[in-house]
């Protein structure tokens, strides 16, 4: 859905590539979902960043959500649904179908439907700096949503 690669390039900082975490559910009838969660990788004086990337102080891991609905009316409807619960929630013109981004629970969101799909991206800081004001966090799953929408069929 998201490659670590994908998440290097948006956000500019080493990605671990050992720490992924997927899953895939389904159920006789019903949505087919399928998570992944990648993480920032833990500062290694062994290792350089990679040029153009750094080791970022505290972690980063998002989780990227794709939901496979049985139409698009459903898909829009789970999120309309969903966007009950996002706090601050802000707009995001030409991703998918229809996208807005903005607070739940503690972390940042950004959900967007594309066609029968509907994906979330979730990402929060566990170093909650100066740099993670809202306008901050709304622009780190942003650049991860372009490539996972391009994946969608």
């Amino acid at each position: 859905m998201f490659t670590g690669a994908d998440f290097q390039q948006a956000v500019g900082h080493v990605v671990d590539p050992t720490n992924v975490d997927r899953t895939y559910s389904t159920t006789p009838v019903g949505p087919i979902t399928r998570m992944c969660r990648r993480s920032t990788a833990t500062l290694d004086h062994e290792r350089p960043a990679p040029e153009g990337t750094t080791y970022m102080h505290g972690a980063m891991a998002p989780k990227v959500t794709v939901t496979l609905h049985p139409d698009t009316a459903v898909a829009r409807a789970a999120m309309a649904k969903n966007h009950r619960h996002v706090a601050d929630a802000v707009d995001i013109p030409g991703l998918g179908d229809g996208a807005v981004s903005g607070i739940v629970t503690s972390a940042f969101t950004l959900e967007f439907t594309h066609g029968l799909h509907q994906v979330q991206i979730d990402c929060g800081l566990t170093n909650r700096n100066a740099d993670s004001t809202p306008a901050d966090m709304r622009a780190r799953p942003e650049p991860l949503a372009a490539p996972v929408a391009a994946r969608m069929p």
